[in-house]
């Protein structure tokens, strides 16, 4: 399905008219239609705004299609992901560019590009969403840690003995045991201290730690203490 074609279904399930959304986009309804019947195509920030209004997300609009860019435009667009240097991504894709400036001036004509802009922004989404622990991960890995569920690897050293036969300068076989160290790796539960550290993160997450004190003490009488200590006299009243 095109862009426009997307457009018009999400709207559809949204129970919109063209008037309605170009309301919403401050937009006339001819525009919605131009889009809509791919007469017209939305730029990127157009699109969203789009999205936004329709409760759904540029993506799904688009649906990039692989025919949308080029082997190198695609190969530039993962080069640029790996090391965000235009210059060097573009002479990645494009072995043939040689010179910097060349190179420099045609990656920023490129970034620009709606379907390489789209599928470097897709890529980045992918990745926080695989990679980057949200709010209830950590949420839940500081509870494990605090119930000293979560487990951690440690190497210990045990000593182990073996024993065997060997002949004495007589030729008699004596018995002789070797001990030796041998490293070994155990699993123990999330240490005391990080299991305390982790309780107080959570705690200050929830504002657990909201009470306060009143300390409040009257300072004649403070004063007073601390004079008759010293071998004065107290504040007249």
């Amino acid at each position: 399905m095109s862009v426009g074609e997307n457009i018009k279904k999400a709207r559809k399930a949204r129970g919109l008219t063209q008037k309605e959304l170009g309301t919403l986009l401050e937009t006339s309804q001819q525009m919605i239609a131009q889009y809509e019947n791919g007469d017209r195509n939305p730029k990127l920030e157009t699109l969203r705004k789009i999205a936004q209004a329709l409760d759904t997300n540029p993506f799904q609009l688009r649906r990039m299609a692989k025919e949308d860019l080029t082997d190198k435009q695609r190969r530039f667009a993962d080069e640029y992901l790996i090391d965000p240097n235009a210059t060097r991504a573009y002479k990645a894709a494009y072995p043939d560019v040689k010179k910097d400036e060349t190179a420099k001036a045609a990656a920023s004509r490129l970034l620009t590009n709606v379907n390489v802009k789209e599928y470097i922004d897709e890529q980045l989404a992918k990745i926080q969403g695989d990679k980057i622990a949200d709010a209830t991960e950590v949420m839940e890995y500081l509870t494990s840690v605090m119930r000293r569920e979560h487990k951690e690897n440690i190497v210990v050293t045990i000593k182990e003995e073996q024993s065997k036969y060997v002949p004495d300068e007589n030729g008699t076989m004596r018995k002789q045991t070797v001990k030796t160290e041998v490293p070994k790796t155990v699993e123990i539960p999330a240490r005391l201290a990080d299991a305390n550290k982790a309780a107080e993160l959570l705690g200050k997450r929830y504002r657990l730690f909201t009470d306060n004190l009143d300390i409040s003490v009257e300072t004649s009488e403070k004063l007073d203490d601390i004079i008759s200590q010293t071998g004065g006299e107290g504040i007249e009243e």
